[in-house]
This record gives C-alpha cells, structure tokens and sequence, in this order.
C-alpha cells in the first residue's frame, strides 16, 4: 500500500531545495501561511517571507508539484 507524504515547510529553503524531490501524485510540499503578507511577516518577524513563500508555491506547481498551505487562525483575525 503507498504512504502519502506531506512535506511541511516554511517554503524559505524551497526553491533552493526543490530539486531534490520529483512530482509525485503520493508527494506534496505542506507550505505553512499565517495570512495574507503583512500578518505572515509579522507572525514571523521577518519581512519578506510571505512573498518567498509565493514564489515557492508558484514554482513548485509550474514544475508539477502538489502542493497545499497550512495556516493558523488566532482570536484577533477576522474572516
């Protein structure tokens, strides 16, 4: 029986990373994201990773991966 694998990152090393894995339909990279840029780079303090993690995800599709975010909700966010 196949195991699926979710690879859970911050996607700040996924590009440099990419090339270490194949698409694979048993495979996705899990990118986590804690809201749109201001609030991610601010969970995170630091600036920027928000729109890594964009481009992260943009390339991974274009190269055939699949790929699904993880994100956290807290009591100050609005729908």
């Amino acid at each position: 029986k196949r195991k699926y694998v979710f690879l859970c990152t911050n996607a700040l090393l996924m590009r440099k990373k990419m090339d270490k894995f194949k698409p694979s339909p048993y495979f996705a990279f899990a990118v986590h994201i804690d809201g749109l840029r201001e609030r991610h780079d601010e969970s995170v303090a630091k600036e920027g990773v928000f729109d890594e993690a964009v481009e992260a995800i943009k390339e991974a599709k274009r190269r055939g991966f699949r790929v699904t975010t993880n994100s956290t909700f807290f009591n100050t966010d609005t729908p």
